[in-house]
């Protein structure tokens, strides 16, 4: 025991009985069993107090800033508090996720608990905190090192590698080992996903720190996958090569002859079973990695890093009867199993499928601990305290709605119907005085689509522009549009004063890239994967994104609100939410609970889903009526001289008309090279 620290320290504030029964169960109850590497031994007791102290914190920081605590919020912060308390003591270990729902005080809480842990607590108990972003890890060092019980900077390491960001890591890469120095280590899931070799970096003083908490969705694991087609092919195309030993060339061979006999194993309907090849010699792939920087078939199927990973346990994805939909996957652990107590913060983690079942498989196949979330300790519902009877979501199930409709209808300029249906929200449907946050898909540099950027292009043509300021119901003022991407729909509180979210496609994983990724979270490739766990995966990845970037907005607020019942309920604020899906309604159900009280109401789209005459097909139209009235003995027209001479498509934008004249010549005996139309002859 530490002569500096008395256990009794922890419960004295809690009162006389607490005190009391604390001390009898010191005295009574065997010593903890738990490795002497974490430091000093607190009884369960001493660790439930060290957690309420820390949910006292939390709810005086969070009423300071004027937010409202009800009871049963009150109680569950809590018993957040006190698992943490429990988990950094040891009497739990594992993998444990905190789902209050998003706006409860999940950060405000982590802070408080690491501030009443420093000052509080055993000087000889450590912690880690693993955020998304850098810029997170600046927030947190701001509020750990501020206001009440604020911690010495001296305490706090931050630990991340990239240059030039408003809070620097505080040692160079190679100083790292100095991390372990520090009571407090902030670091990215970057670093943290680096196996073995980041438990040890992030050790206290050469000994595991007692607690690892992870903020939003945790990896333990990523897959990496590659098409069937396209690797065997490329292997094929290696064994052809004259500079191969023949040992070398056997040696590829043989992967190759397994591969192909698993594929057919797999069509005759016989299980799954993982495949590991040895015996590749590895000069032969640094080799390979050389001539793969030449040879344009080899990195598509990234055969290199295939091989040089084969001796890692592999699975063969069989999904339908072409060999296009065949994949293998291999995976890699992120995060080191040595690293026994971590809480993860996830809001979202109610309609996780993926993680939650693959936490399933780790408890049955022994395959890893699983992750056990807050109710499995304290018997309530986590998200049930706080109600969203002023949200109204406004729902449409259309026919498509994913990645690729997305991508090819906002490269259509004026033809897209995602960009008409949001002119005519904001310009019809949305209050004026109200600030809409657009969720939309990233730019596709391969595709040149900018989602963003169309969608602000299609307002300020309208007249509307995005950027004019508006005074919001909270007072403050902010662009009338603005836009966020799948991918930053976590960990953001830019857009908590708008009012209303407006979902403009969904982003929808591919099946193998899904299998893939639920396969590596439960540990057991050779795990069997339904048709309808697929859906229910990828029902419950589209849910948690939709849940998350929805928390982005005004209803992240809460407030206190009388029932009808006289008791007093936290209550989302009031916000409204337009989106459509190519799923029904019904599929949403995990979503549905967890936002009680929810108003949904159908959205009427009027472009989306409806089959109209495109401008670009009303400019084929044109076009080919325009071509059809050029005299016969001009076999060549400049398109400005077309446009002059027919000024109905002189209004076309260009890649409107570009489009329109390319469905125009597969109709007629026209061609078009740089710029003018040739007309087609026998002897051209």
């Amino acid at each position: 025991m530490n002569d500096e620290f008395d256990p009794q320290s922890l419960v004295e504030p809690l009162g006389d009985q607490f005190t009391r029964e604390a001390k009898l169960y010191r005295e009574t109850a065997p010593v903890p069993d738990v490795s002497s590497d974490y430091g000093t031994v607190l009884y369960m007791p001493e660790a439930i107090a060290l957690g309420k102290r820390a949910a006292d914190h939390t709810v005086a920081t969070l009423e300071a800033r004027g937010q409202e605590v009800g009871s049963d919020h009150r109680k569950a912060i809590e018993a957040s508090c006190m698992l943490l308390g429990r988990l950094a003591a040891g009497e739990y270990v594992g993998k444990h996720v905190i789902d209050l729902p998003t706006g409860a005080g999940k950060t405000t809480a982590l802070v408080s608990f690491v501030k009443t842990l420093i000052a509080y607590g055993p000087p000889d108990w450590s912690v880690a905190i693993a955020a998304y972003r850098i810029e997170e890890l600046g927030d947190l060092y701001d509020l750990l090192t501020s206001g009440d019980l604020a911690l010495d900077k001296a305490d706090v390491a931050i630990w991340h590698s990239a240059p030039g960001k408003r809070v620097p890591p505080t040692y160079p890469p190679d100083d790292r080992h100095r991390y372990q120095d520090h009571r407090v280590l902030l670091m990215t899931h970057v670093r943290l996903q680096k196996g073995d070799s980041a438990a040890f970096n992030m050790r206290h003083l050469k000994k595991p720190r007692n607690l690892l908490i992870h903020d939003e969705s945790f990896r333990s694991a990523e897959a990496d996958l590659y098409s069937y087609p396209e690797l065997t092919g490329a292997l094929e195309a290696i064994c052809r090569r004259e500079d191969l030993e023949q040992d070398e060339k056997m040696a590829i061979e043989e992967i190759k002859k397994q591969i192909d006999q698993e594929v057919e194993s797999q069509r005759k309907g016989w299980a799954a079973k993982c495949l590991r090849f040895e015996g590749l010699n590895h000069d032969l792939v640094d080799r390979l990695q050389v001539i793969a920087r030449r040879n344009t078939k080899m990195q598509g199927a990234e055969v290199v890093k295939f091989l040089r990973q084969s001796s890692r346990p592999t699975r063969v994805l069989k999904r339908g009867g072409s060999e296009a939909s065949e994949h293998l996957v291999q995976t890699t652990p992120l995060v080191s199993n040595q690293l026994e107590r971590i809480a993860i913060l996830d809001a979202s983690y109610g309609v996780r499928t993926l993680v939650s079942s693959a936490a399933e498989v780790r408890e049955k196949t022994k395959s890893g601990s699983g992750i056990r979330p807050l109710h499995h300790y304290w018997k309530h519902d986590p998200s049930a305290f706080k109600r969203f009877d002023h949200i109204t979501i406004h729902y449409a199930q259309t026919t498509q709605s994913g990645r690729n409709f997305a991508l090819e209808d906002l490269g259509d300029g004026e033809d897209s119907v995602l960009s008409q249906e949001l002119v005519h929200l904001v310009k019809e449907v949305i209050p004026d005085d109200q600030a809409v946050l657009v969720v939309t898909l990233k730019a596709d540099d391969q595709k040149k689509v900018d989602p963003s950027s169309e969608l602000k292009r299609a307002l300020q043509k309208a007249g509307i522009e995005p950027s004019r300021l508006v005074k919001t119901s909270e007072g403050s003022e902010v662009p009338k549009v603005s836009f966020l991407t799948y991918g930053q729909e976590t960990a953001t509180n830019d857009y908590t004063d708008y009012e209303v979210a407006v979902f403009l496609g969904c982003l929808e994983l591919p099946a193998p890239e899904l299998v893939g990724q639920y396969l590596a979270e439960s540990g057991d490739l050779t795990t069997d994967v339904t048709p309808d766990q697929i859906k229910g995966l990828q029902l419950g990845e589209i849910q948690h994104r939709l849940l998350q970037a929805m928390s982005r907005i005004r209803m992240r607020g809460v407030f206190l609100e009388e029932d009808d019942a006289g008791e007093l309920k936290t209550q989302a604020k009031a916000s409204t939410v337009y989106l459509a899906l190519r799923h029904p309604k019904e599929d949403l159900e995990p979503l549905v609970q967890m936002l009680p009280g929810v108003k949904w109401e159908p959205w009427t789209l009027q472009y989306w889903g409806h089959k109209t005459t495109s401008k670009a097909e009303q400019a084929c139209e044109q076009i080919l009526a325009a071509l059809v009235k050029v005299p016969l003995d001009e076999d060549h027209i400049s398109t400005k001289a077309l446009k002059e001479r027919y000024p109905e498509l002189t209004g076309w934008e260009t890649r409107t008309f570009n489009r329109g004249a390319e469905a125009a010549l597969k109709q007629c005996s026209w061609r078009k090279e740089a710029r003018g139309f040739y007309r087609v002859t026998e002897d051209s």
